[in-house]
């Protein structure tokens, strides 16, 4: 069984060369390592050159420039990718040196099940306080959990499972470290007007059709520096509107699931106030207003996002 890894990029030269050392080192080496770049021009040319020195003989690579866009680099990742199973990393994470064999692993055991793809864990995702959880959880809000079941909730939010103990089936996976058959991307893509909650957004179509899983035994961290990452204010307002967005493309015309997404923006509000007041800092709080002014104004389909990692809120 084959697999092909896909890192869509941007400005992150170093974030990626961590990435790919650690690809390196992987008990089962990939097919190949796609690497879709669309990053400036001077950082192109030192990527090329930088990822050929640290892939060398040891494995495959295929190098291509493109447009700004996560999604239609992951697409375009996707249509290149030759092997059995497309794993899609961000470019700063670093996987454990076993990640691909137990990503593999799972796939064999669960070959007579329908399986659509597969996830590990990330080992230093942020664990949220009780006090947050219980919080998240009243108002329908996506949240990581420990003890809970891995699924969608009534307004479209989602419960992201922090380190199951045993191989769980799950709705949808983060894209950072998630991995689906090559064939699934003859019936589904990316979806290029999301910039953000695009986890969500294919693995709610995915799911519908196929079963995903997820494995505490393929470990990876994230490797998540605050200077090439969207600040606080532009990332509520992202978040706020993506998941408009995503409410308008995919929730059931049912009243309780209306109601639950609005309590949940509610909940949204209360949040990044309390952040806000907390930490003398209005930012969070005008990102999230911000947000909805845009969905008010009915901007939603003409605003342009830089791209964003897709880690829960």
């Amino acid at each position: 069984m084959t697999y092909s890894i896909v890192i869509p990029t941007k400005n992150r030269p170093v974030d990626l060369r961590y990435s790919l050392r650690s690809i390196v080192n992987q008990t089962l080496l990939p097919k190949e390592v796609i690497i879709i770049d669309a990053s400036s021009d001077s950082t192109s040319t030192e990527n090329e050159r930088s990822c050929a020195e640290i892939l060398g003989n040891c494995v495959k690579m295929i190098y291509q420039r493109s447009p700004s866009g996560v999604n239609k680099q992951r697409n375009t990742g996707a249509d290149i990718a030759t092997a059995e199973i497309v794993f899609f990393l961000d470019d700063d994470v670093k996987l454990n040196s076993d990640y691909s064999e137990k990503i593999i692993e799972v796939y064999k055991a669960k070959g007579n099940c329908n399986v659509g793809g597969v996830q590990g864990c990330i080992k230093n995702y942020y664990n949220e306080s009780w006090i947050n959880r219980a919080y998240k959880k009243l108002f329908f809000m996506t949240r990581v959990s420990v003890n809970e079941e891995s699924r969608f909730l009534p307004s479209l939010g989602y419960v992201y499972i922090l380190s199951p103990k045993n191989i769980i089936e799950v709705q949808a996976m983060p894209s950072l470290i998630c991995s689906y058959y090559r064939t699934v991307f003859n019936e589904f893509r990316f979806d290029e007007t999301f910039h953000r909650c695009t986890d969500l957004e294919i693995s709610y179509r995915i799911s519908k059709a196929y079963k995903l899983y997820q494995t505490p035994y393929a470990v990876a961290t994230h490797h998540h520096t605050e200077e090439t990452h969207m600040n606080i204010k532009k990332l509520n307002r992202s978040y706020i509107i993506h998941m408009h967005k995503l409410m308008k493309k995919h929730m059931p015309g049912r009243i309780n699931n209306k109601l639950a997404y609005f309590w949940s923006i509610i909940g949204e509000l209360i949040m990044s106030a309390a952040k806000s007041g907390l930490k003398f800092n209005s930012d969070a709080f005008i990102g999230t207003v911000d947000g909805l002014k845009t969905i008010c104004l009915k901007n939603v389909d003409v605003e342009v996002f830089p791209d964003v990692s897709d880690c829960p809120n």
